[in-house]
């Protein structure tokens, strides 16, 4: 069945517009590296700015410029001012910013929201609903970003992205799965987790390291943390109540923690179910891992599409995973 071409909205000439334009739709950032992950010299961001503005200009009708910017090249140091204020108050060109991820607390060159800069942007309010309605359903979704980003009634920012969230997944060659009959989706606890291992090892550690659970100590010690009702944040020693608004932290030793990371992952060290190593991408990746338990974050995904060279042979198309709950 042939689909037709998406119809492109008429406007209304009295309407004003004057933002839309077959202008270049420049936006502003200070760092190659952060666009919501790790960035590196072998991801050609060049060919991807540029590859990101044809697509832009064959979807919308307009290309994108890319402009890096940095406090450094005004006269105040990059201690004193965010780089997007000084780049929009010399009077220099911009539409858009991406702020990296992080921000250093001691240095405001990455600064961009506050009291202090939202006189710079525009109220995206009365455009929301018609230009980017997904805006609405993310505001609804996280509450958080939108009580963040809504200062006065007006709409300064929009969620360009995703969390950095993650999920303690399950990763399971396709071989394996195949071998032994097994559907991953029953996987989806410790417990199922410890049963598809004893029925593949009948209690005894695996001959090879590549047919164990590679996995890292601090994933399992993440997995018992939140299970426990807590979570880290920039360090492995502090904890924090999910249920605390002030935020006070504790030494892990102060909780429970410990206690169920024991008894939840006992078993597994006892019977010599897991594998350790900083070369597990690597071993998954290459395809001589059978299994593997991580955190997915974002930049995983990322991590193994550097292992496949074209579709049909894609690392992410051998191997199956679920989330452990």
């Amino acid at each position: 069945m042939e689909m037709s071409e998406p119809e492109k909205e008429v406007l209304n000439p009295k309407e004003n517009f004057s933002f839309l334009t077959d202008a270049p739709l420049e936006i502003l950032y200070t760092d190659d590296k952060l666009w919501g992950t790790g960035y590196d010299s072998n991801d050609a961001p060049t060919v991807n700015y540029i590859n990101l503005s044809n697509l832009c200009k064959e979807k919308f009708g307009f290309p994108v410029k890319f402009t890096k910017i940095s406090a450094s090249q005004f006269s105040q140091p990059a201690s004193l001012d965010s780089a997007f204020a000084l780049h929009i108050q010399a009077g220099l060109s911009g539409d858009l910013i991406f702020p990296c991820r992080e921000i250093d607390y001691e240095n405001k060159h990455d600064f961009h929201w506050g009291p202090s800069y939202t006189n710079l942007y525009m109220d995206l309010t009365p455009y929301l609903e018609r230009f980017c309605p997904e805006a609405i359903l993310n505001f609804e979704r996280y509450p958080q970003i939108k009580d963040n980003f809504i200062i006065n009634g007006k709409v300064y920012a929009i969620y360009a992205g995703m969390p950095n969230i993650s999920a303690i997944a399950l990763m399971v060659k396709n071989d394996l799965l195949e071998k032994t009959g097994v559907d991953i989706h029953t996987v989806n606890n410790v417990d199922a987790l410890y049963e598809f291992m004893d029925s593949l090892s009948h209690g005894s550690a695996p001959e090879s390291q590549l047919n164990k659970i590679a996995t890292f100590g601090f994933t399992l010690l993440k997995y018992a943390a939140y299970n426990s009702g807590y979570y880290f944040k920039d360090s492995e020693s502090f904890v924090f109540d999910m249920n605390d608004e002030k935020c006070i932290p504790h030494l892990i030793e102060e909780t429970e923690i410990l206690d169920n990371f024991c008894n939840i992952f006992n078993r597994f060290f006892k019977d010599g179910y897991f594998s350790y190593g900083s070369n597990i991408y690597d071993l998954i990746g290459n395809g001589s891992q059978e299994m593997a338990l991580l955190n997915w974050y974002p930049f995983v995904t990322k991590e193994f599409s550097k292992y496949s060279i074209d579709e049909k042979d894609n690392i992410l198309k051998k191997i199956l995973h679920c989330s452990i709950q």
